[in-house]
């Protein structure tokens, strides 16, 4: 006997052991966070070059919650590579500010669709740095 499982209901499944273990990752995260003394608390925000309330809500938001921020810089023609390797500071402020933005949904709608262009400066957090980051020919994608 053979046991087929529909493909939806497999997708289905994968998305409910993803949001699943997603949420452990980031509750043990945060339970990390606040098993910790406030002085190694600082001392690992300083060395992240953030403050221990980022610090916090990065871990909240999830190891994943800046996955937008590098699909709409392509999106609109910038090589997040280059801007990381280039800009690390800018690139690392623009990842906290996409980790904590509440509007993920209108942002993915507007990746899907293909019409960033049009609207990111709308939505986006990171709107004032990504419209500097167009201004240099450097940071482009081929």
């Amino acid at each position: 006997m053979t046991l087929t499982v529909d493909h939806t209901l497999r997708s289905v499944f994968h998305n409910l052991i993803t949001w699943a273990s997603t949420g452990w990752e980031r509750a043990a995260e945060t339970e990390a966070l606040a098993n910790m003394d406030d002085q190694t608390l600082m001392k690992l925000a300083a060395d992240c070059g953030i403050t221990p309330d980022q610090l916090y809500d990065l871990a909240k938001a999830g190891p994943h919650a800046a996955d937008e921020m590098p699909k709409m810089l392509r999106a609109l023609n910038i090589d997040p590579v280059e801007v990381a390797s280039r800009c690390h500071i800018t690139f690392r402020d623009m990842q906290i500010a996409c980790s904590c933005c509440p509007d993920k949904a209108t942002c993915r709608k507007h990746l899907a669709e293909h019409t960033v262009h049009g609207h990111f400066l709308e939505f986006c957090p990171n709107a004032a740095q990504i419209i500097e980051l167009k201004a240099h020919p450097d940071m482009q994608l081929d």
